[in-house]
């Protein structure tokens, strides 16, 4: 703020000392350049250059007793062993010792943070470049943004959601559509394949590269028989069919789920068939059968859907759980989309058009994220990240509101909230007065009963008794990648694990009873001996 009055009224610039005119005058009584601190000590103390740059690095290192030795020499110079002043000092120059010891103090404070003139210019033309990007060009900006985050599923998180908070679409990945990386796609950022949790750049780029040499997948068959299976696992083909990138093919997740892992063993089949010349004496007069036989099983339930697409892409791309009460949420007198409309004066003040700072708000959204905090006084607050249909906000609690409301705050849970808007430069809150748990099953209107299908992973229904244990037999040093494994898979069957001393002891996990979890558990263990299984009576 003091730069930007200087350089808009430079009349009323004003130095502590008429000697650090000529150093600050370019920026307008500020000190911006590390240069600068380096001049003013040679100035103004008498400082060598070699002194001067010692005091420019005890500052950047923040080395309290070199700067401690150095403010003293600035006060008062230094002598030598015969007690002649080597350096004089500022104070020795005619600089009040309280002017002086200012002076200092705002070097200290502000070589902390300082860079040298070339460093300042070089940054300085990176934000112009960028800030012109972001201004011109905000789509592909954002996209770029996303792409060098690629591989920190929060930060993709947090910019998908700026993107939705500023009216920028994100669309699903696409098998037929997506590069591995996010890509600009008329006007919207389409989602990356190697952004998908579990799939990863080398895969990503051997499904682009098969596509664009041969054309779009036609099926979930043509693809399995394309692809190179090295480059595939189960866990990779869940990922993608959970994030949507079959939807394109026509088929349902559910679908889809029920049946690509005989399509993966089949496809594998056949090319260890074909590379060791086993094939049909009448291969080359059939054609190939690429039409996926898809059982009759229709889709998951769309809240089932929804948490599985946001588990491997991080955030809801194709709906939201909400959008079932979409028409009571529209009762409310605030949603964060209210927020995209504004205006930036020259200032870089923001006024928005249809909200005003402290005005009464009631919103509903669900719970992303919960921060307790611990006030100075000792006492706990808490800071909420609510998500609506539109994007996301910071509902802050405090006292009694915050013991009132600490029951429902928890990750996912549906609010109403009550309080009051807070329009602030360093963000957009609310601060909470009222606080009530929403029922999403109880607010949704009534429909028909959805035709049950099975887990995604072809096991019983979770709600199923279990009718028999799993039994592990593995060392220590396979605890991780064995846990890894079952939390793939998700059932109602308890599992055991028989440790080096025969020690069997339970795992805090139940899992899906079904060959796909088998086959990947043998990848891990020994042996198959390793595994067993006995009923439940």
């Amino acid at each position: 703020p003091k730069y930007i009055d200087g350089k808009r009224n430079q009349d009323n610039v004003t130095y502590k000392h008429p000697m650090l005119e000529s150093i600050l005058n370019v920026t307008y009584g500020c000190m911006v350049y590390q240069e600068q601190v380096m001049q003013i000590c040679q100035k103004m103390a008498g400082f060598s250059f070699g002194q001067a740059d010692m005091v420019r690095r005890a500052m950047g290192k923040k080395d309290l007793k070199k700067m401690l030795k150095m403010e003293g020499i600035f006060l008062n110079g230094e002598q030598d062993e015969n007690g002649n002043y080597k350096v004089d000092g500022a104070i020795r120059r005619g600089v009040p010792e309280a002017v002086a010891q200012d002076i200092f103090d705002e070097m200290k404070g502000f070589a902390s943070y300082a860079f040298n003139k070339s460093h300042a210019a070089a940054y300085a033309v990176l934000a112009y470049q960028t800030a012109y990007l972001k201004r011109y060009y905000r789509t592909e900006f954002i996209c770029a943004i996303l792409n060098n985050r690629i591989t920190n599923i929060e930060e993709i998180i947090k910019y998908v959601t700026y993107c939705k908070e500023n009216g920028i679409s994100v669309v699903q990945p696409d098998i037929n559509q997506s590069l591995a990386p996010f890509h600009v796609e008329k006007g919207t950022i389409r989602f990356g394949l190697a952004a998908i949790k579990n799939v990863g750049g080398g895969a990503a780029e051997s499904i682009v590269q098969e596509r664009e040499k041969n054309g779009p997948f036609r099926s979930m068959s043509d693809f399995f028989s394309r692809v190179d299976s090295s480059a595939i696992n189960k866990r990779l083909v869940e990922s993608l069919i959970n994030g949507g990138a079959f939807d394109c093919l026509g088929g349902t997740r559910a679908q889809y789920m029920s049946v690509y892992e005989g399509m993966m063993e089949r496809a594998v089949k056949d090319k260890k068939s074909m590379a060791t010349g086993q094939f049909s004496l009448f291969g080359d007069y059939i054609q190939e059968d690429i039409t996926d036989h898809l059982p009759e099983v229709g889709e998951f339930e769309n809240k089932q859907k929804l948490q599985s697409e946001k588990e491997v892409l991080g955030v809801y791309i194709t709906g939201h759980p909400l959008e079932e009460i979409r028409a009571v949420l529209n009762t409310y007198s605030f949603h964060t989309g209210l927020l995209q409309a504004f205006e930036i004066d020259e200032d870089g003040n923001k006024s928005y058009e249809k909200v005003e700072n402290g005005q009464a708000v009631t919103m509903g959204g669900s719970v992303q994220e919960v921060r307790k905090i611990l006030t100075k006084s000792g006492r706990e607050m808490a800071v909420i990240r609510l998500e609506d249909l539109y994007g996301t906000i910071e509902v802050v609690f405090f006292g009694q509101t915050y013991v009132k409301a600490r029951p429902f705050l928890q990750k996912d849970n549906i609010l109403k909230v009550v309080g009051r808007l807070q329009l602030k430069d360093e963000g957009t809150s609310i601060t909470a007065d009222e606080v009530s748990l929403l029922d999403l099953e109880e607010m949704a209107p009534k429909k028909q009963e959805p035709k049950k299908v099975g887990s995604p992973l072809g096991a019983r229904a979770l709600g199923d008794a279990p009718k028999r244990i799993l039994y592990l037999r593995f060392d220590a040093s396979l605890y991780q990648r064995v846990m890894d494994t079952l939390a793939a898979y998700p059932g109602n069957m308890p599992v055991r694990w028989v440790d080096q001393s025969k020690k069997t002891r339970n795992l805090e996990c139940r899992v899906a009873d079904c060959q796909g979890l088998r086959s990947e558990l043998l990848a891990v263990l020994p042996s198959e001996k390793d595994i067993a299984y006995k009923d439940i009576k």
